[in-house]
């Protein structure tokens, strides 16, 4: 047997006598008319004293019926809103179309169009949508996608096409110290952190994420590209494989945030900040709480400033503002020139580097004269 209903009443009605008998499923029912005051001289206003003494006493539940939600119950709940809502009884599926709005804990979907599965408890979305999760300490995450799968029993949510999920910053964040460096990393805490990719796994209640398929993560300073990652949200980590390119973005953006200063000529300062760092590698791990990457792979390979260096290992640091290579490193200068050691640290905020040699290793250079 298939309902239709057009009219809000007739939808929270039907949600609450359907949707709401399932398990963690339900929906607002209307409000009931207030009942009119008691006047002095009714009999009701005289037999007011006592209902009210009568209520301090918890009553009996009356034969037959339903126990009171247990504490906790509100947050078990879904609650699903739209215009129109078409139910098919015998197949369980509800389909909900108009400004529609699913509610679990503290997640909001909203769109235009769903089918939900009331005895799988899934929701089925085909066309753009928006998913926001807000609540304290917790930065706010917003969410957005051409289609959704929301598995409410598991709190997952699986997104196909255009998958763009935000993490906002930390907009009251100030420097602990008078410090460029504090400045920087002040700056970088106030900004969002975004991920793309085409496809998506969250879990609500946890805020982990899986992307697959041409995955861009980008905030201010840096941005990275990659065939997959993960989003650990308890570490505060994103790691990423495949294919990984980690760009330090130019530091233009340091002038216009007052952190560097332009009022002097500096040649040295001015390279620095037109010139951007890659690294390209099998594996990346960042940080988001220090702003630290660690790449690795067969060949980590890092091109700044005229330089390309290779090795298996290179960690940035964001505090020390370096580049840490390490095991078969390899430095070849735009000279022709080349470095052969166990260990270089390149300095990003100038254009400084240097190179070490293992346990009684030594450090080889090779360079070309001219004829």
């Amino acid at each position: 047997m298939r309902h239709h209903f057009t009219r809000s009443l007739a939808l929270t009605a039907l949600l609450a006598s359907t949707l709401g008998t399932l398990p963690g499923v339900s929906a607002l029912a209307a409000p009931k008319p207030p009942a009119p005051a008691a006047t002095k001289s009714t009999p009701a206003a005289k037999a007011a004293p006592a209902a009210n003494a009568k209520a301090k006493a918890a009553p009996k539940a009356a034969p037959g019926a339903k126990p009171a939600p247990a504490a906790g119950a509100e947050a078990k709940k879904v609650r699903i809103f739209s215009e129109q809502l078409t139910y098919d009884r015998q197949s369980e599926l509800a389909t909900l179309v108009g400004k529609v709005k699913i509610l679990q804990e503290d997640t909001t979907i909203t769109t235009e169009q769903v089918k939900h599965d009331a005895k799988g408890k899934i929701s089925y979305i085909e066309v753009p949508f928006t998913l926001i999760q807000e609540k304290a300490p917790d930065p706010k995450t917003t969410l957005n996608g051409d289609k959704m799968t929301f598995y409410h029993s598991e709190k997952r949510v699986y997104v196909e096409g255009s998958v763009k999920l935000k993490r906002q910053g930390m907009p009251e964040a100030a420097p602990q110290e008078p410090t460029k460096r504090e400045k920087v990393k002040t700056a970088l805490k106030k900004e969002d952190t975004y991920i793309e990719s085409e496809k998506m796994t969250y879990w609500t209640d946890r805020k982990d994420a899986e992307f697959t398929g041409k995955v861009h993560a980008y905030q201010k300073e840096k941005k990275a590209t990659a065939d997959h990652a993960l989003l650990n949200n308890s570490q505060d980590k994103i790691y990423m494989d495949g294919n990984v390119v980690l760009t330090q973005i130019k530091g233009d953006w340091l002038v216009r945030e007052g952190i560097v200063d332009t009022s002097k000529p500096d040649p040295e300062r001015d390279k620095m900040v037109k010139e951007s760092t890659v690294m390209t590698g099998d594996k990346l791990e960042i940080d988001q709480r220090t702003n630290d990457a660690v790449m690795t792979g067969k060949i980590v390979r890092v091109e700044q400033k005229g330089r390309v260096a290779t090795s298996e290992r290179a960690v940035y640091s964001d505090k020390d503002q370096t580049i840490t290579m390490t095991q078969n490193v390899k430095i070849r200068r735009d000279t022709g020139d080349w470095i052969n050691a166990d260990k270089a640290v390149f300095h990003t905020d100038n254009d400084r580097f240097e190179a070490f040699g293992g346990q009684g290793g030594q450090v080889e250079t090779e360079f070309l004269l001219n004829e």
